[in-house]
């Protein structure tokens, strides 16, 4: 007896079944991957504008780094687009012990694609008064 040469017609319709449910299963997943690539994106960006806010209010005279002039610290512009419903709180704590101090407390936050709340980046940072500064 010659063996068989070619496929069966079931066999191909099994094969091509295999195949798009391979495909599907590879495009759901490049589509959850590139949503959490966005995401990933979008929270470095929040970093570094709460950096960049700290770096603001870090350089502020020591005398004038209070929590009303924390309070007037705001967004960087160029940032606003890619956040919607974003808020910026800094808030600054005179820390008197072990070494005079002002903690600036900074949080971002902001809603997702999908319009719920986004975990918020924040930021702590200390500042010292100069030497010649009165404390």
């Amino acid at each position: 007896m010659i063996g068989r040469r070619g496929f069966t017609m079931l066999e191909l319709t099994v094969a091509a079944a295999m195949m798009a449910v391979l495909l599907a299963t590879s495009v759901q997943m490049l589509r959850v991957i590139s949503g959490q690539q966005r995401a990933a994106e979008r929270r470095a960006l929040a970093l570094r504008a709460v950096q960049a806010v700290a770096e603001q209010l870090e350089n502020a005279p020591w005398d004038q780094l209070t929590s009303e002039s924390a309070k007037q610290a705001s967004i960087p512009h160029q940032v606003e687009t890619y956040f919607p419903g974003a808020k910026l709180t800094a808030t600054v704590v005179e820390e008197p012990i072990p070494l005079t101090s002002k903690r600036i407390m900074i949080e971002f936050t902001w809603t997702g694609p999908d319009g719920r709340a986004v975990a918020p980046a924040r930021l702590t940072a200390w500042a010292y008064p100069d030497a010649s500064s009165p404390q």
